[in-house]
């Protein structure tokens, strides 16, 4: 790399997890209720922290079904407590969730099926990116906003680990992880942060 040459940095995926709800708080599984932010979640202010640090302003966005949460079926709106009094022992990681509440519910294979679909298109565009040349360079970084569980999952499949994996991985309520990869090498899919930004508003919010 010669003098005044800017080495091109690999690209990146930001996850940030919606702001907090009362059922974030409490713990109750919230897949596909619309739970309204609290006066705290409305406040976090992750996205804008993430463009003020030099992140491009003009990106294109779309709603995604595959980046929806782990789909709990019957125990939506539950607490873990509750229900493992009707189910002893019970583990998302382990036994997913049976249908009810008008949703089919998912295990964690149909759920490693959702999430490895949306890696493999994230994976598409980001060789696509390593494949151009100077003059063509786009950083294709991705943004995805999304809910806990499936963020951990995320973590996990990224890092070619199993589903069960993402119980290792704490997601707070507006925090943002960034993944990436190691040694300037698309074949080491890496996490290179978690929950940043929730110290932060913590104290801005609170």
């Amino acid at each position: 790399m010669g003098n005044g040459e800017r080495r091109r940095r690999m690209p990146r995926v930001y996850l940030i997890r919606h702001g907090e709800t009362e059922w974030s708080i409490n713990g109750r599984h919230t897949g596909t209720t619309d739970i309204p932010l609290t006066k705290n979640g409305e406040e976090m202010v992750t996205s804008r922290l993430l463009f003020d640090n030099n992140m491009p302003s003009e990106c294109s966005w779309s709603t995604e079904p595959d980046i929806a949460e782990w789909d709990y079926g019957a125990y939506e709106g539950l607490l873990t407590k509750d229900i493992r009094k009707e189910r002893p022992g019970w583990d998302i990681w382990r036994d997913g969730c049976p249908p009810g509440n008008g949703t089919p519910g998912e295990s964690p294979d149909q759920m490693t099926e959702r999430v490895d679909r949306v890696i493999a298109r994230i994976r598409a565009l980001h060789n696509k990116a390593e494949c151009a040349s100077d003059d063509e360079v786009d950083y294709s970084d991705v943004i995805l906003f999304s809910h806990g569980h499936f963020t951990r999952s995320f973590i996990a499949r990224w890092c070619q680990l199993p589903i069960q994996a993402g119980y290792n991985f704490s997601s707070d309520a507006g925090g943002l992880a960034m993944l990436g990869y190691q040694h300037m090498s698309l074949k080491e899919p890496s996490l290179l942060g978690l929950n940043w930004y929730t110290e932060y508003q913590m104290k801005t919010v609170r």
